[in-house]
C-alpha cells in the first residue's frame, strides 16, 4: 500500500491485465493507406501514422508480410522517420506476386496489442491487405458498365430469405442512422458506381434489422465463366462484405467462396469464414494455387444462416453479405510492356452521357497528365493530376456539354500513353 515505492511490479501488473485484453494501447490508432499496387524488382515501401495516449507504452511498430497465400508471415520492425510516422519496405518480389500485409503495435509487455486491419493476426484471422504485384488488368466485372452472366441464386440455394440480388445497396442498422450498428452497407466499392451485389435489400434504412438478411439456409451468387486455358499466371481479386455477428447465433456463419476450373462440375474452397469484417475488404489470390487453368473458370460466393433446433430463435443470426469489384490480372511479365506505369485502367461508363469517371492504378510515384482529343485531334480537356504517388487514383470529367461522337482518353505517364476511344451519346 505504499504509494511512494515507485510501483516496483508494475509490469507484472500491466502483464496481468493485458492477458484479459486490457491494455495502455487499446486506445492507439494506426494511420495507413492500403498499397494495392506495386512492381516487380523494386523494394515496396509500407507507412503508417501511430497515434498513441501514452507513447512509453509502445515498445515496437511492426509489418508482417506473406507471400501468395503461402507459408508464415514475415516480419518486419518498422523505423520511426519523424514524428509519428514509420516506415518499412517489403522486398523486391517477382511479376505476378500476391503479397499479404497487416500492421501491429507491440507493447511493452511484448504483445501485439492494436493490428491493422483488425484480428488480421488471429488463428482464426480477418483478411489482411492485398499488393497486387506486377499484375495487369484483363477483365473486369463492377455490375455498372462491366456486367456480365452472374447467376443470382442456384437451384441448391434455400435461404428464405436475403438472396443475392444486384441492386443499389440499402442500408440496414442495429439504431438507424447510427453508423456503428450498420450490418448491411448502403454503398457499394465501385468509384462513380451505384451498383453491387447484395444479400436482399430491405424496403428502406429505417426497416427492423434483418427485414431482408439471410435466414434459414444459403444463397449462392455465381460468377460469369472465364477462359483461361491461355492465361500463364492469372490472379483474381473481389471487394466483399461480410456480417454475421448480430442476433441469436452471433460469430456461427459462414462466408464461402470457391472456384471451380470445369463450369462449376467441381469446386475448391478459396475463403471459408465466420469473422464478420463490416467493412469493403479485397481478397486477393493466384488462381493455379487452387486449381489448373481451364476453359470455364468461375468462382461462387456463399452467404448461410444456420438452424440450431431448440436455441433461442432456433439460433439465427444477422446474416449479411456483398460483393462488388470482381477482376481478373494476368502475370505482367506475359506479353506485356515493361514499361507500364498503369496496371489498371478503367473508364466508365462508356458510351457516357453526362460524366465519365477515370479509375487507375499507377505503379510509381509518377506525374500524370490526362488528355481528351475529339475526332479531329483538338485537345477539349487536359489535367495534370495533383496526385503522384503509387496507387489507386479516380477523376471525374464532365462530358453533358460535349457533342456526340466519338473522343480520344490519354492517360499519359512519363514511360507511356495510355489510350482509349470514348463515345459520347446525347
Amino acid at each position: 500500500n505504499n504509494i511512494t515505492n515507485g510501483t516496483p511490479n508494475d509490469v507484472a501488473i500491466v502483464t496481468a491485465f493485458d492477458l484479459h485484453g486490457i491494455n495502455l494501447l487499446s486506445n492507439a490508432v494506426i494511420g495507413h493507406t492500403p498499397v494495392a499496387a506495386s512492381v516487380a524488382t523494386s523494394v515496396i515501401p509500407i507507412n503508417a501514422s501511430v497515434t498513441v495516449t501514452y507513447p512509453w507504452a509502445l515498445s515496437s511498430v511492426k509489418m508482417f508480410y506473406k507471400i501468395n497465400r503461402l507459408g508464415a508471415w514475415n516480419m518486419l520492425p518498422m523505423t520511426n522517420t519523424s514524428g509519428s510516422n514509420y516506415t518499412a519496405s517489403i522486398p523486391a518480389q517477382p511479376n505476378g506476386t500476391v503479397i499479404g500485409y497487416y500492421l501491429g503495435l507491440e507493447g511493452t509487455s511484448g504483445s501485439l496489442s492494436v493490428v491493422e486491419p483488425i484480428a488480421a493476426d488471429e488463428s482464426n484471422p480477418n483478411l489482411p491487405y492485398y499488393i497486387l504485384n506486377g499484375a495487369s488488368l484483363m477483365a473486369e466485372e463492377d455490375f455498372d458498365v462491366n456486367f456480365g452472366a452472374w447467376a443470382e441464386g442456384v437451384a441448391s440455394d434455400n435461404a428464405t430469405t436475403g438472396q443475392w440480388v444486384v441492386s443499389v445497396p440499402v442500408a440496414s442498422y442495429g439504431t438507424p442512422g447510427t453508423p456503428s450498428t450498420i450490418v448491411q452497407p448502403g454503398t457499394q466499392n465501385t468509384p462513380g458506381g451505384s451498383l453491387c451485389a447484395v444479400t436482399g435489400n430491405a424496403p428502406n434504412t429505417t426497416a427492423g434489422l434483418g427485414t431482408s438478411d439471410v435466414d434459414a439456409g444459403v444463397t449462392t451468387l455465381e460468377s460469369p465463366a472465364y477462359n483461361l486455358s491461355t492465361y500463364t499466371n492469372p490472379i483474381l481479386t473481389y471487394y466483399r462484405w461480410y456480417s454475421n455477428n448480430s442476433g441469436a447465433n452471433p460469430g456461427n456463419d459462414y462466408w464461402e467462396a470457391q472456384i471451380s476450373n470445369n463450369g462449376g462440375s467441381t469446386w475448391t474452397t478459396v475463403e471459408r469464414t465466420n469473422v464478420s469484417d463490416k467493412s469493403w475488404r479485397r481478397m486477393a489470390f493466384r488462381v493455379t494455387d487452387y486449381v489448373t487453368l481451364g476453359t470455364a473458370v468461375k468462382m461462387r460466393f456463399m452467404a448461410s444462416d444456420s438452424l440450431i433446433t431448440g436455441a433461442y430463435l432456433n439460433g439465427g443470426s444477422l446474416v449479411e453479405g456483398a460483393l462488388d469489384d470482381y477482376y481478373l490480372y494476368e502475370d505482367a511479365s506475359v506479353g506485356i510492356d515493361e514499361n507500364t506505369s498503369i496496371a489498371a485502367l478503367s473508364v466508365y461508363p462508356n458510351p457516357a452521357t453526362s460524366m465519365i469517371n477515370i479509375s487507375y492504378e499507377l505503379m510509381n510515384n509518377e506525374d500524370v497528365t490526362i488528355v481528351m482529343t475529339n475526332s479531329i485531334g483538338q485537345v477539349i480537356y487536359s489535367q495534370k493530376m495533383n496526385d503522384n504517388q503509387l496507387g489507386r487514383h479516380t477523376l471525374k470529367i464532365e462530358t453533358s456539354d460535349l457533342a456526340a461522337g466519338m473522343y480520344m482518353l490519354n492517360i499519359k505517364t512519363g514511360k507511356k500513353d495510355h489510350v482509349q476511344k470514348i463515345a459520347v451519346m446525347k
